[in-house]
């Protein structure tokens, strides 16, 4: 896949993965359960709904799977087997991963001929079982070292879970663009790599979205027409810039209220976005500005399909579900001109510079009065769940012990 394409695919070496293995030797995997645990975030809802999707395509392969969580409250994902580890939480969250990471790369079942272990996410240890792949998104924290924070636990635990990437035997990551940026700042091997992009649950039509977009409307006290964003607060989502380009557009054109969705920060750090230093420099109407607060991911896809445009202006991403799951239910996205959203979003007159405000105060005076159709490239089928799980459990079957 190159950034004009999103089809369900693999890195053009993939075929090799697994060379080394008995191939078919497989026949269980053991599921790393840390990341399903983390709730709304990005990566805990990417975990849920790749359990998810797994589960749903398991019968179709001889494969049979069990999660190791530090928790036993954990969702459904019969066939699936949750199994509890017992763990004891530090009260510090990177204290709290790294003794996760040493407890579970202890378990010996990892380590059985015929299993495979499978992280949903980064993780580091001493151990490395010889049939493993993991899952990393992106270093987008190597961009914006501000993550970083000023104790060095966060480096110091990036730096290790980078250098353990080369001890998988895959590397899934969801974008090419991600794939080159981690390849660059780890020397992971291009050969490790298999691309897969996000799919789309079955939730996320415009048939079964337009059926609850009134009951969505009325929960969250939303208008007949609005605008949304959607998607964190965190200092790369730029949302400042969005508030600006807005309010110029506002001045020019009958706007409808733009809903700024999740929950704000109600204070100033250097890893938040300034929502209220927005509106107070903007001095824009507090109706402009809609905040209903958390979305619950029920709620998503007639929240997408209620609105007559996404704005995304986020300064990298690892891939881009948010923009994603809104034309997937039929709602045009506009994006920031940058990263893998020319992967997600593959029309450039559906994406803007984020060096001016110009570009995007355009494109919103202009959709104020001519609301956008959804983004021409977007194809369904590039985002199929059975295909993007099928290449999941197919990449699996190859691993195994040497």
């Amino acid at each position: 896949m190159n950034t004009h394409n999103t089809h369900v695919t693999a890195s053009p070496d993939a075929a090799k993965i697994g060379s080394s293995f008995h191939a078919d030797s497989v026949r269980h995997i053991a599921i790393n359960g840390w990341q399903a645990g983390m709730g709304a975030v990005g990566l805990g809802v990417y975990t849920n709904r790749l359990l998810q999707g797994l589960a749903r395509h398991l019968n179709s392969t001889a494969l049979s799977a069990t999660v190791l969580a530090p928790t036993a409250q954990m969702p459904n994902w019969a066939p699936m087997r949750v199994e509890p580890i017992p763990f004891k939480h530090l009260r510090h969250p990177v204290l709290d991963v790294m003794a996760w990471n040493h407890r579970l790369l202890s378990d010996r079942r990892l380590y059985e001929k015929d299993t495979v272990f499978f992280s949903p996410g980064a993780l580091w240890g001493v151990r490395a079982p010889r049939g493993m792949a993991i899952v990393y998104h992106d270093c987008i924290y190597r961009h914006f070292p501000v993550y970083f924070g000023r104790l060095g636990y966060r480096r110091m635990l990036a730096r290790l879970t980078e250098r353990y990437l080369h001890r998988a035997q895959v590397v899934f990551t969801e974008s090419h663009h991600a794939r080159d940026d981690i390849a660059e700042w780890t020397g992971v091997a291009p050969e490790k790599f298999v691309v897969i992009p996000a799919w789309l649950p079955p939730e996320f039509t415009p048939e079964a979205a337009a059926l609850r977009v009134a009951e969505v409307r009325a929960r969250y006290n939303l208008p007949p027409r609005y605008w949304l964003y959607i998607g964190g607060y965190d200092v790369r989502k730029n949302v400042e810039f969005l508030i600006r380009a807005y309010a110029k557009a506002r001045t020019a054109a009958p706007c409808p209220p733009l809903a700024l969705c999740g929950r704000i920060p109600q204070r100033t750090a250097p890893t938040l976005c300034d929502v209220a230093g927005a509106r107070r420099e903007t001095q824009i109407e507090p109706s402009a500005l809609l905040e209903p607060g958390f979305i619950e991911d029920a709620d998503l896809p007639a929240l997408y399909a209620g609105s007559e445009l996404l704005i995304f202006p986020s300064l990298m991403e690892g891939y881009g579900l948010t923009p994603l799951e809104a034309m997937g239910v039929g709602c045009p996205a506009i994006v920031a001109d940058n990263s893998s959203l020319r992967e997600v979003v593959r029309d450039a007159e559906y994406r803007f510079d984020t060096a001016s405000s110009d570009r995007l105060t355009d494109m919103l005076i202009s959709a104020a009065g001519n609301p956008l159709h959804v983004n021409p490239s977007f194809r369904r089928e590039d985002h199929d769940e059975k295909s993007a799980m099928h290449r999941y459990l197919e990449t699996f079957t190859k691993l195994g012990s040497a």
